[in-house]
């Protein structure tokens, strides 16, 4: 547990942000980020893990 929590940290700040928000894609949990290989390189990131570049104007993930 305490690794897949570290591995939040290096996600790209606007990532945060969204988690944080509640924003993020509906796919990604921490269930999910488990299994994933997240690039270090915030540019690979969004295209990695499929992040929505308009993810400001999303409803939260507890609005579905």
């Amino acid at each position: 547990y305490d690794h897949a929590v570290l591995r939040l940290a290096f996600l790209a700040p606007d990532f945060q942000r969204d988690i944080l928000r509640g924003l993020q894609p509906h796919h990604f949990n921490l269930e999910a980020m488990k299994t994933l290989a997240i690039p270090l390189a915030w540019s690979q990131q969004r295209e990695a893990l499929r992040w929505d570049h308009n993810s400001d104007h999303a409803a939260p993930c507890s609005a579905q």
